[in-house]
């Protein structure tokens, strides 16, 4: 018998969707709950606010499914979680905006990026963007069809801060 650790994997901030001093972890496709503990060894500082399964393949990383707009709202798919999954999110934030099927698959709407109030992402519905109005967001738009190609959008083109001082999130926010 080996005393050697069993492997964690946790690839990246692509399963970790972070706001400040707050993330969201996520496992199934290409991490696994073991590497949670790596990633609370590496940030202790992080408050992790739910641990999320993607039971569903279509959503190979967490940044595929979910992004924080402010410190308390995130915008989701529902489907890409287990009910658990879907509870948990929702009662750790203040404000879980949801969006449907065409603004996912066709836009791939949760894989943005957030600057003040202003969500850049590759489209959505109308619905959507008037949703997001109404609670005080706005919706740039930036055609990434070649890059979504490959299984991205814009929120793969960034690499979002993590450090103690979080000063360049809060930057970005202001």
């Amino acid at each position: 018998m080996s005393n050697e650790p069993e492997p964690a994997v946790l690839e990246g901030l692509g399963d970790v969707t972070i706001w400040g001093d707050r993330a969201i972890l996520g496992y199934g496709q290409r991490s696994d709950r073991a590497g949670f503990d790596a990633f609370r060894r590496f940030a202790p500082f992080v408050d992790v606010i739910a641990e999320v399964e993607l039971p569903d393949p279509r959503f190979y990383h967490l940044a595929t499914a979910i992004a924080f707009l402010d410190a308390d709202t995130i915008l989701f798919y529902p489907g890409a979680f287990t009910p658990a999954g879907r509870a948990q999110l929702e009662r750790a934030v203040g404000r879980a905006i949801a969006v449907g099927e065409r603004d996912i698959l066709d836009h791939q709407a949760c894989n943005c990026v957030v600057l003040g109030d202003t969500v850049m992402m590759d489209g959505c519905s109308t619905g959507l963007e008037r949703e997001l109005a109404a609670c005080g967001f706005r919706v740039e738009t930036y055609p990434m069809s070649e890059f979504k190609k490959g299984g991205g959008s814009l929120r793969c083109l960034v690499l979002p801060s993590l450090s103690e001082a979080h000063a360049s999130t809060r930057a970005l926010a202001s």
